[in-house]
């Protein structure tokens, strides 16, 4: 019994660092992990990466590992809210292997919250939400301060 609680015990203290390793605040202060230049969070078994234009909203699908997730059976929609309490839905729609897109009049600015929906047959809807054009601070461990490589290490847990 004494065994089982001590693992018990040990997994609780390990599982938050697991978890904290891919937080959306990790994610956000590691730059380097948005392979596309935009803003990446996690929503379950994926990261999605927000990337904006102007009149356009692009998201990119990956697993943890940065592996591209075919979205051709996908469909979604990101929600745009402003602090002036504007809201503006862009229907996302497949628009190559890993990503899907839409279009349509909005503005963003440094506060502008987008909600991001994306949904596959037989699952749940996968959401997040974004603000592409905040500022965030870079951690001193991104290969963008340090110069090292990216590395995505999952030899520690299971997806």
């Amino acid at each position: 019994m004494n065994k089982i609680l001590a693992l018990l015990l040990v997994s609780l203290m390990v599982f938050p660092l697991i978890a904290a390793s891919h937080s959306d605040e990790y994610l956000d202060s590691h730059p380097s992990m948005s392979l596309h230049g935009g803003q990446t969070h996690m929503a379950g078994p994926y990261h999605i990466e927000i990337v904006t234009a102007e009149k356009e909203i692009t998201v990119y699908m990956t697993d943890h590992a940065g592996n591209p997730i075919d979205v051709e059976i996908a469909h979604g929609s990101a929600t745009i809210m402003n602090a002036d309490e504007t809201r503006t839905v862009i229907k996302l729609t497949a628009a190559g292997d890993n990503f899907l897109n839409g279009s349509g009049e909005f503005t963003l600015t440094e506060t502008t919250g987008v909600w991001v929906s994306v949904k596959f047959p037989d699952e749940a809807a996968w959401r997040s939400k974004f603000t592409p054009l905040a500022k965030r601070p870079v951690a001193a461990d991104d290969p963008s301060v340090s110069k090292s490589p990216v590395e995505h290490d999952h030899s520690a847990h299971q997806h």
